[in-house]
């Protein structure tokens, strides 16, 4: 009996034992099988659940290129979706509304983005194109220029120069304004003046004498002469860099026609050997227009209107240092590069020079 009744304990065991390792057999498949179902891909009804979309808005973007100062119509803009969490206020127009009747500030690409940055604010038609290119506190001025003044027409639009004006100084009256020596009149005493009673002096003006000079103690003669000019006044030159880094905003006359706005020089069409008209041709231009300060626009204008010779100097690309430069005159030219004044001799050359010979550029005669 006491050995049947430690068989059944065992048996007993062994099946609690059995039962226990199943139990944690299928405990172990359970909880693997649901930690491996993420929130999103638990099966429900036998379908897996579909994850939550982002918000999307919409951004306008252009579907051509659109060259600057181009008019924004509905043909060269679209909208495109954009995540709404990714856009930052005021970066990008979401309403094409906004951008229409404005003009692109630069040349715009295929598939760009629209900023406020690219795009001139205002309406369209309302000022000029030239306007939104100058930088704010700067104004553009224009002036005349030829080959020699503008450095051979090499610089474009963008480049920086600087400006040299030359003039020529005299001397003048300081109250009639009128250019030294003055014209000496003579003085007739009043008719029946005695020397003890001159009564007063009347100056004949219709009968001029010679110009005013100096009195001077000759050397020789010991004895007062009065000297007056061999000439007149011979005025001084003088250049200086007036004006630096002024920046060009145009050579040549501004397109007329607002679909023709180009950085370039105006083509003319130039007739050919049979008169009809050929391909066209750039023309030289005669006039530029300059950015600079407001002080310097007026500091131009003055010189333009006094007749001084004013030529440009064209910068080294990305050179915008101040050069510290000094005006140049007959004087400073001897003393800087030690030219020496001629000595007088008891010789000359032959035949006689008065002036500079002019070289000009000969010019090769044509093939018939």
């Amino acid at each position: 009996m006491a050995s049947g009744g430690k068989q059944r304990g065992l048996i007993i065991i062994v099946i609690a034992l059995v039962l226990i390792a199943i139990l944690g057999v299928a405990y172990f498949v359970l909880s693997r099988g649901t930690s491996l179902l993420s929130p999103g891909t638990q099966q429900t009804g036998g379908a897996a659940a579909p994850a939550p979309s982002a918000k999307m808005t919409s951004i306008v973007i252009t579907t051509q290129k659109i060259p600057r100062g181009s008019v924004i119509t509905e043909s060269v803009i679209t909208t495109l979706a954009y995540p709404e969490k990714d856009l930052v206020p005021g970066t990008f127009f979401t309403n094409p509304k906004d951008v229409l009747n404005k003009q692109a500030k630069f040349d715009l690409e295929p598939r760009m983005p629209i900023t406020q940055a690219m795009l001139v604010t205002g309406q369209a038609g309302v000022g000029s194109y030239a306007a939104f290119q100058i930088p704010k506190g700067y104004v553009a001025v224009s002036m005349p220029i030829n080959r020699l003044s503008a450095v051979s027409f090499a610089p474009v639009v963008g480049d920086h120069v600087n400006i040299i004006a030359s003039m020529l100084v005299v001397d003048i009256d300081q109250n009639t304004q009128s250019k030294l020596p003055n014209n000496l009149a003579k003085v007739i005493p009043e008719y029946g003046a005695t020397e003890s009673d001159p009564g007063s002096l009347t100056a004949t003006i219709g009968d001029k004498g010679g110009e005013q000079g100096r009195v001077e103690i000759d050397a020789t003669l010991q004895h007062p002469v009065y000297v007056v000019p061999s000439e007149v006044q011979r005025p001084r030159l003088v250049s200086q860099m007036v004006i630096q880094d002024a920046i060009i905003l145009r050579m040549g006359n501004f397109p007329t026609s607002e679909l023709a706005k180009t950085s370039g020089v105006e083509p003319t069409a130039q007739p050919n050997a049979g008169g009809e008209a050929s391909a066209a041709t750039p023309a030289a231009p005669d006039i530029i227009t300059l950015i600079v300060r407001p002080q310097d626009a007026i500091t131009l204008d003055y010189l333009q209107q006094t007749g001084a010779k004013i030529s440009l100097a064209l910068r080294s690309a990305g050179d915008v240092d101040p050069a510290a430069v000094e005006a140049v005159t007959l004087q400073y030219l001897f003393q800087t590069y030690n030219i020496p004044n001629p000595p007088k001799t008891n010789f000359g050359v032959e035949p006689r020079l008065d002036n500079m010979p002019v070289t000009t550029s000969v010019r090769p005669t044509p093939i018939p």
